[in-house]
């Protein structure tokens, strides 16, 4: 079986193995076992090049995207989108390890800058199209000169953002090519903002995030795990019933249209096996299928979404959808009233231009801080789309922070931002200064913006275009 056309691999982070001496049999079981994982899949026959590294670890520290708003509530999607017709034509990897690369660099990011540019037609769009091979070569390790080992989509996720891309006439796909100086140089002018998933490692329902960010204009990558009987599906993938217990091999591939009538509802795969397969290197999977074989799903972000120039809208919301009253102290704001432990409130936010936001919360009493946006694992700044409504805590509308047992002055500082904010970082300094709430965000910003009110209820600031952060901090008399 390893004389097949091409190569199937999966690079898993294992648990070390003990095995037992080597003149017990089973340990020759053991081994085979053990090797299969490792460095392919061969046995069960699958003929195209799969492999890519799967990290909880890394997929847990990506930052999660938020759900699609309007007016504070989950926006409704069309039944059918498709971001096909913006699509590069699919390309083949051959028996390299490079399908990250292929689904974020070639499929992705070709497909989201032709629907930004306007660009159709599928000769113009090749012509437009980003070089995997480039974002591949500045991940792989160096001592890999053959191309065969996989890395995983974050991986290529942090070139395309920290070194950005070429296309692919300026950088062709070879596995033995070679990076200049001046490549790097000419690269850093496509890097993208950045990256998030879709939802958490261990969701069951993983079709809605994705059809909800394909409906925006996304082309979303994802991390699907296959099987032998994917190599000769044409129009739809049927895995075996004994495939689904076999998640072994992984590959990248890119969403680029969902349909909720289609074959019960399904997803358009493009994969990077060439025209010969599937449907023209396209092929379909039900909703079901892919909520089972989907290890991860990332949706990308494109730098020049990004202004300096920002309006943002904040109301502050009890749970009784009452706005509460604040007034403007002069660099900051506080509630016209106080209130009791227990009351439950949320932060309404509506940006005009797209930016980065952070939130935490402290009180007078132990200025320690609490993280409050974005929740969970997510360690940095979450990036709020243009026109969008953003709920804080979230991630919805029906979501409150709770005033504690702890009575005085309760503070929270939401940060608006043109460039990713290290939340952990910026904590941390906060907790080891001294002095007041104020004296110690003065500490990690040298000027706080004047902010401008039009009505009691209803906060609007500016920032402007020379602010790398802008704080707007809520005090609130808490009994």
């Amino acid at each position: 079986m390893l004389l097949q056309k091409h190569y199937s691999g999966l690079t898993c982070r294992r648990e070390r193995t003990v095995v037992p001496s080597k003149d017990n049999k089973f340990f020759f079981l053991l081994l085979a076992f053990i090797i299969v994982r490792a460095i392919g899949a061969d046995a069960i026959g699958q003929t195209h090049r799969a492999g890519i590294v799967v990290d909880k670890n890394k997929y847990a520290r990506v930052p999660l995207a938020r759900p699609l708003m309007r007016g504070g509530e989950i926006a409704e999607i069309p039944r059918r989108y498709s971001l096909k017709q913006f699509a590069p034509t699919p390309g083949n990897q051959e028996e390299y390890a490079t399908s990250p690369a292929w689904a974020t660099t070639y499929s992705a990011l070709t497909c989201m800058t032709a629907v930004l540019a306007g660009v159709t037609g599928r000769a113009a769009i090749d012509s437009l199209s980003f070089s995997p091979a480039f974002t591949y070569l500045c991940s792989r390790p160096e001592s890999d000169g053959e191309c065969q080992t996989p890395i995983s989509i974050e991986d290529a996720f942090d070139v395309i953002q920290q070194r950005g891309s070429l296309s692919l006439r300026e950088f062709q796909y070879e596995c033995r090519g070679r990076i200049t100086e001046n490549d790097s140089m000419r690269a850093l002018d496509r890097k993208i903002t950045g990256y998030r998933k879709l939802f958490e490692d261990g969701t069951t329902e993983k079709s809605e995030p994705v059809r909800k960010s394909v409906a925006s204009g996304k082309a979303v990558v994802v991390g699907l795990y296959v099987a032998a009987s994917i190599d000769d599906a044409k129009e739809l993938w049927m895995p075996a019933q004994e495939e689904y217990t076999m998640l072994t091999m992984a590959q990248a591939m890119t969403v680029v249209a969902y349909d909720d009538s289609k074959y019960g509802g399904s997803f358009e795969l493009m994969n990077s096996w060439g025209t010969g397969w599937g449907n023209e290197g396209f092929l379909w999977i039900t909703y079901a299928d892919f909520n089972h074989f989907c290890a991860s799903a990332f949706e990308m972000l494109l730098d020049k979404e990004v202004s300096k120039t920002n309006t943002v809208s904040l109301r502050l919301i009890q749970d009784s959808n009452e706005p509460i009253k604040m007034a403007n102290m002069g660099g900051f704001f506080r509630t016209g009233e106080a209130f009791p432990s227990g009351t439950r409130f949320r932060v309404d936010l509506t940006v005009e231009k797209q930016c980065f936001l952070f939130a935490f919360a402290t009180d007078s009493t132990s200025m320690i801080p609490q993280q409050l946006f974005p929740r969970r694992n997510a360690a940095g700044s979450m990036l709020a789309e243009s026109d969008t409504k953003i709920s804080i805590p979230g991630p919805t509308a029906l979501s409150f922070s709770r005033l504690d047992s702890v009575t005085g002055m309760d503070y929270y500082c939401i940060l608006v931002s043109n460039s990713p904010i290290d939340g952990d970082k910026l904590l941390e300094t906060f907790r080891s200064a001294t002095g007041g709430f104020h004296a110690r965000l003065h500490l990690l910003f040298e000027q706080i913006e004047s902010l401008n009110t039009r009505a009691d209820r209803m906060i609007d600031l500016l920032v402007t275009g020379n602010e790398t952060f802008l704080p707007i901090v809520i005090e609130m008399r808490h009994y």
